[in-house]
């Protein structure tokens, strides 16, 4: 199927994409008395025990630390939550699959959509408490253009990376497992209560090759201007193309084998 008729087809299955979307996020929460506070209590819980760890152990006083923290994480909640949920995510539906028919790719952008609400209001909330607790952050600073471009190529990229581990999580099961290991090994070599200035040059020039990490630091550019970033380091419209090249790939490999978890007794 050439992409522009995958794309019409996307188009004709739009209000399915909206309703099942609409579905998941306000049945996720429906029983719970807090709600959504759930989905932001695990960021900003994480945020909170790095950020005492490394100002009142460590000692560590960049006055730039919470916001460049707070962003990591939130914006790696995002990543790992969209990723991880994508593995599991055919083979849990195999039998609403084999009953009708739709694009599978749906059922991977109506929970990356739950995600990405939940990923703009926690960044609210985080610029909230940016101004109320430091000193140098502005929201006339933040470059918005900028932000919402970088968080599209990242939800790319983000979906690029489901549309292959879906078929793969649906088909072999322990793939799902390794890829839970994977994310936690992945943390660390991220720029995520880090950034990549403060690490050893050796260190540095191969953590560049980190897609996830160049968001990340992309994205706090855009937030904090004040935050530098090595020069030379990030070429956004080399990085856009890669981007697009990956969907395209990845949607087709999604394509080819996503219909093979439905065999699967």
């Amino acid at each position: 199927m050439f992409l522009s008729e995958i794309f019409k087809e996307w188009y004709r299955f739009r209000y399915l994409f909206i309703q099942d979307s609409f579905s998941q996020f306000t049945l996720k929460y429906h029983r719970a008395v807090l709600g959504i506070f759930w989905a932001l209590a695990k960021p900003f819980t994480q945020i909170a025990i790095y950020y005492f760890v490394f100002t009142t152990i460590f000692l560590f006083r960049d006055i730039l630390f919470f916001p460049l923290l707070a962003i990591g994480i939130i914006t790696w909640t995002f990543f790992t939550g969209s990723v991880s949920s994508a593995s599991r995510m055919l083979y849990g539906k195999r039998k609403m699959m084999s009953q009708m028919y739709f694009p599978r790719e749906i059922l991977i952008f109506t929970s990356t959509m739950v995600l990405l609400i939940e990923y703009f209001l926690a960044l609210i909330i985080a610029f909230i408490l940016f101004i109320l607790l430091t000193d140098h952050f502005s929201l006339l600073n933040i470059d918005y253009v900028g932000l919402i471009y970088l968080v599209f190529i990242f939800v790319l990229f983000t979906l690029s990376c489901s549309f292959i581990i879906s078929p793969l999580g649906g088909i072999y099961q322990d793939f799902s497992y390794l890829t839970d290991i994977a994310l936690n090994l992945m943390f660390w070599v991220t720029p995520i209560i880090y950034v990549l200035r403060e690490v050893p040059p050796g260190v540095e020039k191969i953590l560049y090759y980190n897609p996830v990490g160049y968001f990340i630091e992309s994205i706090r550019v855009t937030i904090i201007p004040n935050h530098t970033v090595s020069e030379g380091l990030y070429n956004l419209p080399i990085m856009s193309i890669f981007t697009f090249i990956f969907f395209i790939l990845s949607l087709l490999f999604f394509r080819k084998y996503a219909g093979k978890v439905v065999e699967i007794a």
